[in-house]
């Protein structure tokens, strides 16, 4: 860095860096320096902070007020970061300089920085640092621009809900970011939109029985594509409408299982906490889980609960109505064995049959 830049006077200091004004030999040009020691990077968290704001300071790069970051380096005492300088001082100084605004004045300053949380926000990071102290003017005029700075403690995070970005942000976005549950491209569509890869869509041998297919284009949907980084899709979870499910990247597509909360999906191998899981799921329903599904979907709350389906409210009768004029007898028939196999499950065993379970001890007949 001294090759390129020379540090000047101290401008600031804070927790873990320093800032010094610096300037560009060649150019004249100035610049703002954060300086990290690394003596004060004590743990591994704290290295991964001070990583974490740089990629996110790339990640907001361009935004006309948020500060802009021009390059960082590293020696064998400190991290440098190098950004535009902003000489126009706090915003905080400048409220107690002035003793009040105008509401005009206020309202476009509060329009300006909620701005910039809104273009945080749609981008997936949390400042998390919000305060007068933590906006710096460019100069000294009235009408200077303002930046946002100190990203020391700000977050990528997942939004809920889907977020506009620009694919080329995109793209910057997931080639950075390191959280372990990223932001990614959903979409559930792309069977139509492009043809080749609805016809690479090939379903698991153990799922090619899927009576939802019952009900032509009314059947809930089973297949979307997801691209994102390394972790993109979510842990085993509940899903929001009450299925347990396994929503992970395998191969570019995310496949999904339609099952009650208290069934562990086929395919689905969960560790035993739970936190974790490997599966290759669909959302599918053969003969061995029917009854559970119908099940799950005549409970009052499933209309609220199940998603993927144009016509929550009715699915129940038009899947049950569906599957006995197509299949005649099938629900009876595994109604049939289910009473069959509880009924079983109720015989006592070859040893309940010669022990006396009252008091643990054998059972003569003479």
């Amino acid at each position: 860095m001294k090759e390129i830049y020379s540090l000047g006077r101290k401008l600031g200091q804070g927790q873990f860096g320093t800032t010094f004004l610096c300037i560009k030999k060649g150019m004249g040009k100035e610049f703002n320096c954060k300086s990290i020691a690394k003596r004060k990077l004590t743990t591994v968290e704290d290295v991964e902070d001070v990583r974490r704001e740089i990629r996110i300071m790339h990640h907001l790069a361009g935004h006309p007020n948020v500060i802009q970051i021009v390059d960082a380096y590293e020696d064998a005492v400190a991290v440098h970061v190098i950004m535009e300088l902003c000489a126009g001082g706090e915003l905080f100084d400048r409220i107690i300089q002035r003793g009040h605004y105008t509401e005009r004045k206020a309202a476009e300053l509060t329009r300006l920085i909620v701005g910039v949380v809104e273009a945080c926000h749609s981008l997936g990071v949390m400042h998390r640092d919000l305060k007068p102290e933590n906006f710096l003017f460019i100069n000294h005029d009235e009408d200077s621009p303002l930046k946002t700075i100190d990203f020391g403690l700000s977050v990528f995070f997942r939004p809920v809900g889907p977020v506009e970005m620009r694919l080329e942000d995109y793209f910057m976005y997931s080639d950075q970011v390191k959280e372990e549950r990223p932001l990614y491209l959903f979409d559930l569509k792309f069977a139509q939109k492009v043809l080749i890869l609805g016809s690479e869509f090939e379903v698991p041998v153990y799922f090619r029985e899927d009576l939802f297919s019952v009900l032509g284009n009314e059947r809930p949907d089973y297949r979307w594509v997801i691209i994102g980084p390394a972790g993109s899709g979510s842990s085993f979870h509940i899903d929001p409408n009450s299925t347990s499910a396994w929503n992970a990247v395998i191969k570019g597509s995310k496949k999904w299982v339609l099952f009650p909360p208290d069934v562990v999906p086929p395919g689905v191998h969960p560790s035993p906490d739970g936190a974790e899981s490997i599966a290759i799921t669909q959302n599918y329903v053969s003969r061995r889980n029917l009854l559970i599904v119908l099940d799950f979907l005549k409970r009052p709350n499933a209309s609220i609960l199940v998603s993927g389906t144009r016509d929550r409210v009715n699915l129940h009768d038009k899947f049950k109505n569906a599957i006995e004029a197509s299949f005649p007898g099938t629900i009876d028939q595994l109604m049939q064995k289910a009473k069959e196999k509880k009924a079983e499950e109720k015989k006592p065993s070859s040893w309940d049959s010669v022990t006396d379970s009252k008091v643990e001890a054998f059972k003569f007949s003479f």
